[in-house]
Formats: C-alpha cells, structure tokens, sequence
C-alpha cells in the first residue's frame, strides 16, 4: 500500500479529528473508568461507521480494511495511552494528539505481517500437503494440535492489527473448505460443535483470536477424506498408489483455485464462500438461496436481462448433465430450488426441507467443481 506525503498529511488530519471524537465517546460513556473492560467497547462496533472511518479507508484504497478495522485500531490506541496514565493522558491526547496520530497513520500505511495458523478439519483424515501460495502465501497440511492431528491452514496476511488478520483469514478459510467440499475430498460430519478454534497467530502478543462462530462452527464438523464419488481411473490408481497421487485432479484443481489470480479464479473463490455459507447456515431457507446466489455467481451473465430461472436451469443442465435425461432431470430440480426460494423469501417456510436442502447444495457443488476443474485445465494449458 502506497501512500504518498500529501496524503499522509491528509490522513493524519482525519485521523486527529476521528480519535477526539472517540475520545469524547470515551469520557461520556465513563470508559476511562475502565478501559480494560472490553465490554464497555461494545458502542464502537456497532451498525453505525462513523464516516470520518469511511474516508480513511477510502483515502487508503486497501479492499482489505474495513471501517470497524480503523475504530479498532484508534481505539486501542487510546485505551493504551489511558493504561500508561489513566489520570492525565486523555489531556495530553486533547491537548496533542500529534505523536499518537503518527503512530495510527504509519500502521495505517505500512501494515505488519502475521504468520498465521488455523485448523480446518475434526481430525485429518486424509494425509494431505499442498503448497498453495498465493497472495497469502497459504499451505494446508497436517499438524499436531493440543489433542490431536489436524488438517491446518497456514500462511502470512498484511494487517493494522490482529482482528483485521483474522478476518482475512476467515475468508480463505471459507474458500478453502467451500473448494474443498465442492470437489468432494471434505464432508461435513453430524458431530457436535464442543469449541469455536482459534486463529493462531505465534510470534505476537495477542497470540489467539476466535474466528467467526459460523465460521468455526462448520469447521470443527469437517472431515477431509477419499471421495465417495470416485471415477473409474480414480479407482484404478487408487489401487497401486499413495492416495493423494490417486486424487491428484481434484487436489490439483484445489490448488489452481486458491492461487489463480484471474478474475474468473476471484469468482470461484466467491462462489465457494457462498456454498460454505449454504452449508453453516441453520436456516433451510437461507441454505437455498446461497447455493442458487452461488450456481448464479459462476454460471450466469450478469449484463444480460433475461428471465433467471431459465438461463440458471438451462446453464445447469449443460454444465452438469452428462445425459439427456439427467439434463430434463436437473432442469426440474433447478425449477424446484427456485420455488423453494421464493417460498421461503414470500413465507420463512420450505417444503421438504431436508430433502430440498440437500438438492441445491449437492447441485452447487456439482456446479462449482465443474468450473474449478475447466480452469484447472485452462492453467494447465
């Protein structure tokens, strides 16, 4: 992220006036009283950004930060300047803000690199290390945790602190698993959920930050394993050789997708957090309409004002089907999702829930891996 002088300058004067505003937040809500209780930080973090937090983030042109990553970092800042000296720092904060305001901006500008890693499996299941690389430089491969074995993610993100890392990993961590599902080497196990895992973060202070609930929801209930869907030379190298070597095309396929710069590789990396989404979500409805948002997002052409449903169910038969009556087949089912979805956006209800649920999403996947697999063979070539 490069920033020039001037707008430095520019970004140190918003930043000043943003951290007198909090400030003033501070004394009103009695939080210097207390500035160790998190709780009391709650009315930072809510629906509201402050738009002086917009135009920081809009001055930095990073698509990574966020409003509340801006808050936050101001906010802690603060918070130390009141541990040092709770009864004369917010003065000197008022009085002169300039060192303090420096210091904000500078993270602002030049963020740090956190190593990172994170489990993504209930167990390992299959024995898997793949170097992926990419703009996070991320690895998946099997290390020892407290209890056991896992499938870990690891990898490096550039952040102003560590919850901006962990968001930045929550969405290659749903990638990864919405890929990995898609290609059928991750299934979701009906265990329950005993603890959300936490990004581990080695060489910082604050050295565990728990992901999103849903997020580490549904990876706790991940099992990555053979698929039950194996080809026929998938079956033949299964026999004579090492199972990873056995399932190179899908892991292959895995790895292009997560690394793949291109606009279409953004795209299926998106539609893959859609069909993750559509899988940690509870509510039937909401599993619908993000597997068909998802089967949309890679298969339609957005520019183009024709009817939807027939375009979709259409782009489906053709992309999945490998027989005339599997495509009149998938074109009834892709009918049905729709309905399904629109009872659901007209009523909050859904007919034959579990059997409608697992329809879209095992359509999704279908979808997705078809598209994953074609751009592997696109890179290859």
């Amino acid at each position: 992220m490069t920033v020039t002088e001037q707008k430095k300058d520019g970004l140190e004067k918003i930043t000043t006036e943003l951290m007198l505003q909090l400030l003033k937040e501070f004394f009103k809500q009695g939080i210097n009283r207390n500035p160790q209780d998190p709780v009391s930080l709650a009315f930072f973090f809510d629906d509201h950004p402050y738009p002086l937090a917009s135009t920081i983030v809009q001055m930095l042109g990073s698509d990574s930060v966020q409003e509340r990553d801006v808050i936050h970092l101001i906010t802690m800042s603060i918070i130390s300047e009141l541990k040092a000296d709770r009864e004369n720092s917010h003065m000197v904060i008022i009085n002169d803000a300039t060192d303090l305001t420096k210091k904000i901006v500078e993270r602002l500008c030049a963020p740090q690199e956190y190593h990172f890693s994170f489990p993504i499996s209930a167990g390992y299941g299959l024995s898997l290390s793949l170097d992926i690389g990419g703009a996070h430089n991320l690895k998946i491969q099997n290390l020892p945790t407290i209890e056991e074995q896992r499938v870990t993610l690891t990898g490096s993100v550039n952040a102003i602190h560590e919850f901006h890392a962990s968001r930045q990993i929550e969405t290659d961590v749903k990638s990864v698993i919405g890929v990995s599902i898609s290609l059928g080497i991750a299934k979701l196990l009906p265990i329950p959920v005993d603890e959300i895992p936490a990004v581990i973060f080695p060489d910082r202070l604050v050295s565990r930050v728990h992901i999103d609930p849903m997020i580490g929801g549904l990876v706790t209930r991940i099992r990555f394993m053979v698929p039950n869907d194996l080809d026929e030379l998938e079956n033949k190298r299964l026999r004579s050789e090492p199972v990873t070597t056995a399932l190179d095309h899908r892991l292959r396929g895995l790895n292009t997708v997560l690394s793949n710069n291109s606009e279409r590789g953004k795209e299926l990396r998106s539609a893959a957090r859609l069909l993750f989404d559509a899988f940690a979500t509870h509510e039937d409805g909401m599993a619908i309409a993000l597997a068909i948002m998802s089967m949309e997002a890679v298969l339609l052409d957005h520019k183009t004002s024709e009817t939807v449903l027939a375009r979709l169910s259409e782009a489906v038969a053709y992309r999945v089907g490998k027989s005339a009556d599997k495509r009149r087949e998938l074109r009834k089912q892709v009918k049905r999702l729709y309905e399904a979805r629109s009872s659901f956006v007209h009523t909050g209800k859904v007919d034959k829930p579990s059997i409608t649920v697992t329809e879209a999403r095992d359509i999704c996947a279908d979808v997705l891996r078809r598209e994953i697999l074609d751009l592997d063979c696109m890179a290859e070539n």
